[in-house]
């Protein structure tokens, strides 16, 4: 690592530590003049994002503060704190850092019990998960819980194996379902423990959400009897995004449910986010999926 470089990370750490700060401002440390004076001298590139390993700075390790730190770590225990016995929360972290997890992953054993992520982008989850366990700890999960794209679902799997991926809840059709399974068998090796599977359902008719339409109850079971004879996969249960403020979504998936053969009757569901997770436990959710009001409000213009 170059002299330059060092000298810039240097400082970068300073002004973290005085932007995190609960001091007095005008007691706070101050960078001396003489360091002010010598990154004036440096070279562009030596300020500027380089291509370069010891230059960059990786998107996905930027530290929240420690205010933020705090505020996520509490957000998630009073969530938890409210749900019934049998009902999960799912934190979801698109668009925030891989370093937003940490403080979840830091409480003890027994406050992040069943503790397994959500992410709907898959670049963006196969990014996190290849961070395991070099950066983020070996007991982190993740679960995929938006759109797939067939053409990286090879990826997503491999990446995925030795337990880092527990749960794919957009399943809307046998292809992918045969897909994943064989993906499994190419790289987890003999007798994994079975990827756990959802069936996206349609509650809205939106152009924008997928899914299977929450009136073919019969598309539905045969899909839970595909999965149920395919390799390396398990039923696991029904999701939904709903309609902003329509809660029928909740009522149509729980009704979906008391249509498919008796024997899946006691699956999941998972339906219910941030501004109506209360409503859904209430209309019988198992499994609630909250991100802005743990992480903060997303930013989508990196996406």
């Amino acid at each position: 690592m170059n002299p330059a470089s060092n000298l810039l990370k240097t400082y970068m750490l300073l002004t973290s530590i005085i932007l995190s700060s609960h001091i007095n401002p005008s007691r706070a440390f101050r960078p001396t003049q003489h360091l002010i004076s010598r990154m004036s001298t440096l070279p562009k590139s030596a300020t500027s994002p380089s291509s370069s390993d010891d230059a960059a700075i990786d998107p996905l390790k930027v530290p929240p503060t420690t205010e933020l730190s705090k505020s996520i770590k509490e957000s998630y225990l009073d969530i938890t704190g409210k749900l019934p016995d049998g009902v999960k929360l799912v934190p979801v972290s698109k668009t925030k850092p891989a370093s937003y997890l940490i403080p979840i992953l830091e409480l003890e054993e027994g406050e992040r019990e069943g503790l397994v992520f959500g992410e709907n982008y898959m670049q963006e989850l196969i990014s996190k998960m290849e961070l395991i366990p070099s950066y983020l700890p070996p007991h982190t999960r993740f679960a995929m819980i938006g759109k797939l794209q067939s053409n990286k679902i090879n990826k997503l799997i491999k990446t995925g194996k030795d337990g880092k991926l527990v749960r794919i809840e957009t399943i809307t059709k046998p292809e992918q379902v045969t897909k994943i399974s064989k993906a499994i068998d190419d790289s987890w090796g003999e007798s994994p423990t079975p990827l756990e599977l959802l069936i996206q359902i349609d509650t809205s008719s939106e152009d924008t959400k997928n899914g299977i339409p929450h009136t073919s109850s019969s598309l539905v079971n045969d899909l839970i009897e595909f999965i149920e004879g395919t390799g390396g996969v398990v039923f696991k249960g029904l999701m939904t995004i709903g309609a902003p403020g329509d809660d029928t979504a909740f009522d149509k998936l729980a009704e979906l449910r008391g249509l498919i053969k008796e024997e899946h009757r006691g699956c999941e569901l998972s339906m219910g986010m941030s501004g109506d997770w209360v409503k859904a436990v209430e209309k019988g959710s198992t499994e609630i999926r909250c991100g802005s009001n743990i992480f903060g409000a997303r930013d989508y213009s990196k996406k």
